[in-house]
């Protein structure tokens, strides 16, 4: 397979981000003032974006191994006995 399946992720999200046509607002009667547009354009940043990638970083889980009063019973069970003198 040529396309690896990070880039086919990737632009399967770009596809889904949220777009607020400026026609929905001319179609509402209401002008776009330069405040209003900036905002507009500040929502249609892609979701693949650097921030987004170091974001992502924080939510892996480490594999950390907890000793629990579980575990611990069950290494004292597993000792050989000691021979009694």
């Amino acid at each position: 397979n040529p396309i690896s399946t990070k880039n086919t992720k990737h632009s399967q999200v770009w596809w889904h981000v949220p777009i607020i046509s400026a026609t929905l607002e001319a179609e509402a009667g209401q002008s776009l003032k330069p405040g209003r547009q900036r905002l507009l354009l500040n929502k249609i940043t892609p979701l693949h974006s650097s921030l987004g990638n170091r974001a992502r970083l924080c939510l892996k889980k480490k594999k950390t191994r907890k000793s629990t009063a579980k575990n611990l019973a069950i290494e004292i069970i597993d000792k050989p006995d000691f021979e009694k003198d």
